[in-house]
């Protein structure tokens, strides 16, 4: 959050967001202050329905203002700890780990996104992007078809990222056995995106019509629409067609 806040001081606060075509830097900033708000709501007061208002875009009144958002924001959630339970719009059991895990993804992206409008593409950090990969493949993705927002999937891609963990890293914030503990993994970490996100055909070991392999940031970035195949540093191996028909659906709000 600090670089965040650090862009917002320093940054050319009219300067487009090219994933948020209507948005400039002060009102991407506007909007990561409104969303920690809301999520700090809804961890401690437990509501969803949480309403705030956008704030100043002037350079002091936002920084001040998206400063004390993230500092309560991290305040309370280090209070509550990581199993109180909470509002989500995640499965259950329903938790305060989710919020430190999707604040912390939120701000990921759109600190590349305020990055980028100001001319620098770095990295998002590899850790948290495969945490964020598994989110869009087992929350966002399932959760848009159950919401009417898209259709089942036309097609079957797996999402393979090859990037190995070092030993000493410690567990992963998803916590997912199947990448061996702290080791590096033998085998790319695998996850399928296929009709509803559910069943059988999600499964991570299945026949697929083609398959994506890079690094979990380039996956990350790829799944949210920040780079495309041709730019992106991503393998693609199988069908092409089917592979860009995923890619093209919303599998993120």
């Amino acid at each position: 959050m600090e670089g965040f806040v650090s862009l917002l001081g320093d940054g050319d606060l009219e300067a487009g967001i090219a994933a948020c075509p209507d948005w400039n830097l002060a009102d991407l900033g506007r909007h990561l202050d409104q969303v920690h708000r809301w999520a700090r709501a809804a961890a401690v007061e437990g509501v969803s329905d949480h309403l705030v208002p956008w704030g100043s875009s002037e350079r002091g009144p936002l920084v001040a203002r998206y400063r004390e958002a993230a500092d309560e924001l991290l305040a309370a959630l280090r209070e509550l700890g990581a199993t109180t339970p909470c509002w989500t719009f995640g499965p259950r059991p329903q938790l305060t780990e989710f919020w430190a895990r999707r604040q912390a993804l939120e701000t990921a992206i759109h600190l590349w996104d305020a990055q980028d409008s100001q001319g620098v593409r770095a990295p998002v950090d590899e850790e948290l992007a495969r945490d964020g990969v598994a989110e869009v493949v087992d929350l966002f993705f399932p959760r848009q078809v159950r919401l009417g927002r898209i259709p089942p999937l036309p097609g079957s891609v797996a999402l393979e990222i090859t990037s190995p963990r070092s030993p000493g890293d410690g567990p992963l914030p998803c916590g997912d056995p199947s990448l061996g503990g702290d080791t590096a993994p033998r085998t790319p970490w695998r996850r399928v995106l296929a009709g509803d996100g559910t069943g059988a055909a999600s499964a991570g070991d299945v026949e697929t019509d083609a398959t994506l392999r890079g690094s979990a940031g380039a996956l990350l970035l790829l799944l949210w629409k920040r780079c495309d195949l041709d730019g992106g540093g991503i393998e693609l191996f199988g069908d092409a067609d089917t592979a860009r028909a995923v890619l093209s659906a919303a599998l993120t709000p």
